[in-house]
């Protein structure tokens, strides 16, 4: 590791440990600095970005970005990381069906990738005016002079949740995720982070062209869907419904997963990725290469060394004696 001084190696090696386990940032400088008495807090934070490189040049090297396959469903979407007002960093209770009511368990008739099949109840499904008409209805929300997400970077992602009829999750271990932080307007194609050309350059870097689509109707994914050919569901509206009556898509899980990596985020480093104005080209997206990899490659101490052993050009050996 020519980037960290020898008298450092083994607290660094301490430090990726508690990164590897998860332990809070703020948690791991105070148990550096009281047990090797490093205090300058620059030299930890460079050890956390080589850490974190090294993840991300072994994710880009071994095509662990990419996603899908035959017959494996796809569930794509974007999401604004701008500013930020109240975070919470307590542990929060998972959400998952497991957890779920009995009542709402038992109405669940059949669960597929990105499709979850309702047993019928009485009367229609409530439409979108049928809402807005109800007394306990939540008001529209008013346009804001100043939208946050203008400041912000786009964060395109993808989980591949399944192939045929089954599930893939974080549970069972095969759930992966994928991004690409998308390039800000005034270095986007036609200025438009969300536009055509920019899905479309995402679309081929990240998903494998025979994978099956799943995504919201935004106009630009749906075109680019088209042109480059890949197959795909109906576009879900979530205007009128959060997924479709009729076939049971929805795109519910990269909305989950949008939400999972900001919890993790925020509890471990107390913020969503640096870089002052999120408008600017050098947001970083280290945290997010840390992330990915845990789910797409592993969190144990061998995933680590191999990724360390690759971002200086040499082979990993496991230890033996």
């Amino acid at each position: 590791l020519t980037d960290i001084r020898l008298s450092n190696w083994f607290p660094f090696l301490h430090c990726i440990v508690l990164l590897r386990l998860g332990y809070k940032w703020s948690i791991i400088l105070e148990e550096i600095r009281a047990g090797y008495g490093v205090e300058c807090h620059k030299t930890l934070v460079a050890w956390r970005r080589v850490y974190q490189t090294a993840l991300k040049k072994y994710l880009l090297d071994t095509d662990g970005m990419m996603l899908g396959g035959k017959d494996e469903v796809v569930v794509i979407d974007e999401s604004n990381l701008g500013a930020q007002k109240g975070i919470a960093k307590a542990p929060q209770k998972p959400r998952s069906m497991s957890n779920s009511k009995p009542i709402v368990r038992k109405r669940i008739l059949k669960r597929e990738p990105a499709r979850t099949i309702w047993r019928k109840t009485r009367g229609k499904p409530p439409t979108m005016k049928s809402m807005k008409k109800s007394k306990t209805a939540r008001p529209p929300m008013k346009a804001k002079a100043k939208d946050a997400r203008s400041h912000g970077r786009w964060l395109w992602a993808a989980v591949v949740v399944g192939k045929g009829k089954e599930c893939w999750t974080h549970e069972n271990g095969k759930k992966r995720f994928t991004f690409m932080l998308l390039p800000p307007a005034a270095s986007a194609p036609r200025g438009k982070p969300r536009g055509l050309e920019s899905i479309m350059q995402t679309l081929r870097l990240r998903v494998h062209p025979k994978s099956y689509l799943v995504f919201d109707k935004w106009k630009a994914t749906v075109g680019a869907v088209e042109r480059l050919g890949y197959q795909h569901a109906d576009p879900i509206v979530h205007g009128r419904e959060f997924r479709d009556h009729e076939t049971g898509l929805h795109s519910n899980d990269i909305e989950s997963e949008f939400n999972r990596f900001k919890r993790w985020v925020r509890q471990r480093y107390g913020q969503l990725p640096p870089g002052g104005n999120a408008s600017h080209a050098e947001f970083e997206d280290l945290d997010l290469y840390e992330y990915t990899f845990y789910n797409n490659v592993g969190d144990s101490m061998g995933a680590v060394m191999k990724a360390l052993a690759h971002s200086q050009g040499g082979a990993y050996r496991p230890f033996t004696v």
